[in-house]
């Protein structure tokens, strides 16, 4: 092959793979959340508990529940087979607030926060 038809070929390909990727690309660029929702998000902290008792999923999802009525609390995620809870917090709730939502969920759940 020579090289006008190698380029060729190459040609096509990238073309080929702009018109099948790049509407997916435009899609993903477009659902990015923009600057005002990041910066209501950069007081907000992510903390990772160690929750023991949890034994069915009725303990997790009432933890869960325990955890999102907290005040501050964004959202968050429980984990059975870990043992973990994640949690989205404002900055100023303090980690207390968390260990004693767990708490509250049952008397055989305990938490405490994972220091990395």
């Amino acid at each position: 092959m020579n090289r006008n038809a190698v380029n060729a070929v190459f040609a096509v390909l990238a073309v080929a793979l702009i018109a099948v990727i790049g509407p997916w690309v435009f899609h993903e660029m477009r659902t990015l959340p923009g600057a005002k929702p990041l910066a209501n998000r950069s007081a907000q902290r992510v903390v990772t508990l160690e929750v023991n008792g949890m034994t069915c999923s009725a303990c997790e999802a009432s933890i869960r529940a325990e955890l999102e009525d907290s005040p501050g609390v964004a959202t968050c995620e429980v984990r059975r087979g870990q043992r973990r809870a994640y949690v989205v917090v404002d900055g100023s709730t303090p980690d207390s607030t968390l260990v004693s939502a767990v708490r509250r969920a049952g008397a055989g759940f305990w938490a405490q926060v994972v220091t990395r």
